[in-house]
């Protein structure tokens, strides 16, 4: 942020998105969005807002894929990564409410190794243990 402070750019006051823009925002015609109250817990931010239009969201998160938004009602909205790596958000006119929530695909995947590691320790001690003698 320093950088582009020294550059002059007005962080504060605009954000550009990384790749094409979302097709259901056109720059000229976004409306102002107000929060009225966020929540945080361990993989989720829950906003409740007021979009009187089509908005933009940018979220001080860094933007990964795991990464998804919804409405209210359950509708997916389009994420995109900001200049400066946060997440910026299409909001439809009339949102109520948006909830963040972020699952990361690795965490299955090493659970997955995980049981299976602990399943090749117990067959191997399994078949290595000293048997009574009879």
């Amino acid at each position: 942020l320093a950088a582009a402070r020294l550059e002059r750019y007005q962080v504060a006051l605009r954000e550009h998105l990384v790749g094409p823009p979302p097709t259901t925002l056109e720059p000229l015609h976004l409306e102002p969005l107000k929060i009225l109250a966020a929540r945080e817990t361990g993989r989720d931010i829950s906003l409740r807002l007021e979009a009187g239009g089509p908005s933009l969201l940018v979220a001080a998160v860094t933007f990964d894929a795991g990464w998804t938004a919804t409405t209210s009602d359950g509708t997916d909205l389009p994420l995109w990564p900001t200049a400066i790596g946060q997440i910026a958000v299409a909001v439809p006119a009339g949102a109520d409410a948006v909830v963040l929530r972020y699952r990361d695909p690795w965490v299955a995947v090493g659970a997955s190794l995980s049981v299976i590691g602990l399943l090749a320790v117990a067959l191997v001690w399994r078949r290595n243990r000293p048997r009574p003698n009879a």
